[in-house]
């Protein structure tokens, strides 16, 4: 979409520019909620990148500038755990233990990512180093623009690995009993974390239960990446328990996948999806995932929160995921709802500016089969 198309999409190509500071009334068809509620014939009270205040009745302003959209206001959706954006791996090859590693240093402002991020509605990466040591690092979190991605968080959450992935033939153990029997020497410095909490990497029910008994005893609260055969090991993970799932391959919907998916939402985890480990960073991931997730649970609320809402507590984020007072103005005006599979981006609000977006191609945003 061009810059012209998007500011007429949004109402404000015959106005004048907006004055810093100026407050923005959005008055649109719907605007989704922080609980995933829609809101019909809603409005949104924006004043440069804060929300002030949504609902059917907002007050609005004596300056304030009022636009008409038509169509659905969503939250920008969130990826909770990629290393797309990123210009290598962000990884120290040369020790096991690299806890002040950032993945924030390996940022790629180049990256095509940003801008197809934008175009499927994304509005923030939570950056991640490859969960290749012990303590392996920092994660970042960044908000695609229009003029290449701004770091919102460099220090966001500290990641420690107990999957396969932290295993070295040269420089670690070649096993879980010894990376577990490393974890048990430090496990200490969790401690460190307590205000963050930290992101555990795990493959296997054994690294689940090491992690809990360690957090326990450093009072520390710990959430989960799951990888690997996730199925056939996250019944381990405790009823409440905070995780990041992988998104699906595009056009894939394998039913052990979606078993799991149920498994885990009946026992009330809250789930967030994430990119890291796909083959390929695909524009509509995050959406598709969504899509499949609301049709097999049949609880879209807690679908559209794996993108949203859940992503950003994953993330660390206060401010992204939702569109609510206090929230950062990362918009996504879509044709419809966006769980509805024939929605589409129709303009972006990056931050509360309009951003130039280009729409995808449309067979990665096809919903997936169903189940064999």
């Amino acid at each position: 979409m061009s810059v012209l198309l998007l500011s007429l999409a949004l109402g404000l190509g015959a106005a004048p520019p907006q004055a810093p500071g100026q407050p923005l009334v959005l008055q649109a068809d719907g605007v989704l909620t922080a609980d995933g509620t829609l809101l019909e014939d809603a409005s949104v009270l924006l004043r440069e990148d804060l929300v002030l205040a949504v609902g059917t009745s907002v007050p609005v302003p004596r300056n304030a500038r009022t636009r008409r959209v038509h169509g659905i206001l969503a939250p920008g959706l969130v990826d909770a755990f990629s290393q797309a954006g990123l210009a290598d791996a962000a990884v120290e090859p040369a020790r096991r233990r690299t806890p002040e590693l950032r993945a924030a240093d390996s940022l790629d402002p180049d990256a095509e990512l940003w801008e197809q991020a934008l175009a499927a509605g994304v509005g923030a990466v939570h950056l991640t180093p490859r969960p290749a040591r012990l303590f392996s690092g920092w994660t970042a979190l960044a908000r695609p623009g229009a003029g290449g991605p701004v770091l919102l968080r460099p220090r966001a959450r500290p990641v420690v690995s107990l999957g396969s992935l932290a295993f070295d033939r040269v420089l670690g153990p070649t096993a879980l009993a010894g990376l577990l029997d490393d974890f048990e020497r430090e496990a200490g410095a969790l401690a460190a974390w307590r205000e963050t909490g930290v992101l555990v990497v795990v493959d296997s029910a054994e690294a689940i239960q090491a992690a809990l008994a360690r957090a326990r005893e450093q009072d520390v609260e710990l959430a989960f990446v799951c990888l690997g055969d996730w199925p056939g090991y996250a019944g381990a993970l405790p009823a409440g328990s905070r995780v990041c799932l992988p998104v699906l391959e595009p056009g894939a919907w394998p039913a052990r996948q979606i078993e799991g998916w149920r498994l885990l939402h009946g026992r009330g985890l809250r789930i967030a999806f994430g990119t890291f480990g796909s083959r390929a960073w695909a524009p509509g991931a995050l959406r598709d995932t969504a899509l499949a997730f609301s049709r097999a649970t049949g609880d879209p609320a807690a679908a559209l929160a794996a993108v949203t809402t859940e992503a950003a507590a994953f993330a660390g984020s206060p401010r992204a995921g939702a569109i609510a007072p206090g929230r950062r103005a990362d918009l996504v005006l879509w044709t419809a709802h966006p769980l509805d599979a024939s929605a589409r981006v129709q303009a972006v609000l990056s931050g509360g500016r309009s951003v130039p977006v280009a729409p995808p191609p449309a067979d990665l945003l096809e919903m997936p089969g169903e189940p064999e």
